[in-house]
């Protein structure tokens, strides 16, 4: 019997990003291989120093956190909207990027924040869907 090729990878909502940008995924690891991580991640709409400003955090302890919020709220907009993020996004999406880091710091045990909460902001962005 010949070897099959494996299942394709389940892909999340960054992936599907990373993918409409043209940037590489993660590939999954071989066996006997460690996972392998693409080393330069995708360009964030916000910076840290403007998440950071929005938020009023001087510190460097939660850097790690605010570029982790960042992200996921980049990608929960991105798949809301049907568009790639970027620096040059118009400003209603990135102040909703910002709206979503804030809400998720603020309230850590509260779960995920709603997009209701930046919805005036996407509507007007939205792409058709039929």
């Amino acid at each position: 019997m010949g070897v099959s090729a494996p299942p394709p990878p389940v892909l999340g909502h960054t992936d599907l990003a990373r993918r409409r940008a043209g940037a590489p995924t993660p590939t999954p690891p071989r066996e006997g291989e460690g996972l392998s991580l693409d080393a330069s991640p995708m360009p964030l709409s916000i910076t840290l120093a403007e998440a950071k400003a929005f938020l009023r955090v001087a510190d460097a302890g939660e850097d790690g956190l605010v570029t982790l919020l960042i992200e996921a709220a980049e990608a929960r907009v991105a798949v809301a909207i049907d568009q790639v993020l970027s620096p040059a996004s118009p400003a209603p999406l990135r102040l909703a990027v910002l709206i979503l880091v804030a809400h998720a710091y603020e309230h850590r045990d509260a779960g995920e924040p709603s997009l209701a909460l930046v919805e005036p902001w996407l509507a007007p962005l939205r792409k058709a869907r039929l």
